[in-house]
């Protein structure tokens, strides 16, 4: 019996790995499989990629500097969020809990942030 109690605590590891691997591979494999057939399928229907441009177009973010803005604005309100509970940890002895709230609400803020000032170059007529 307890040969058979230590090899599930040696297999519920090796399990759980493989199963975590399967449940992120099968799906992805599954994606570029269907995505491959697909194409195979418009080139022996003699469909060019001119033709189809449209339906594989993801439009890039390379051309749009607000995109760094944004993430400029999330990282630095996402660290003042966890900076500000640890600095009134330090010197106050607040509550730890604190930075767990403090982290959603400064993402938030920074996106605001990013809302108001890509709304406010959409209505001078620049794209964002």
């Amino acid at each position: 019996m307890d040969i058979l109690v230590s090899l599930m605590g040696l297999l519920i590891p090796i399990i759980a790995i493989i199963a975590t691997f399967s449940a992120i591979g099968i799906p992805l494999y599954q994606y570029i499989r269907t995505r491959h057939l697909e194409r195979m399928a418009l080139i022996e229907k003699g469909i060019v990629s001119e033709d189809v441009k449209y339906l594989y177009y993801k439009p890039s973010s390379i051309n749009n500097p607000y995109g760094y803005l944004k993430w400029g604005l999330i990282f630095v309100f996402a660290g003042l969020g966890f900076l500000i509970p640890l600095l009134l940890l330090y010197f106050f002895e607040g509550d730890p809990a604190l930075s767990f709230a403090l982290v959603p609400i400064g993402v938030g803020i920074a996106l605001l942030i990013y809302y108001r000032i890509a709304l406010k170059h959409k209505d001078e007529g620049e794209s964002v």
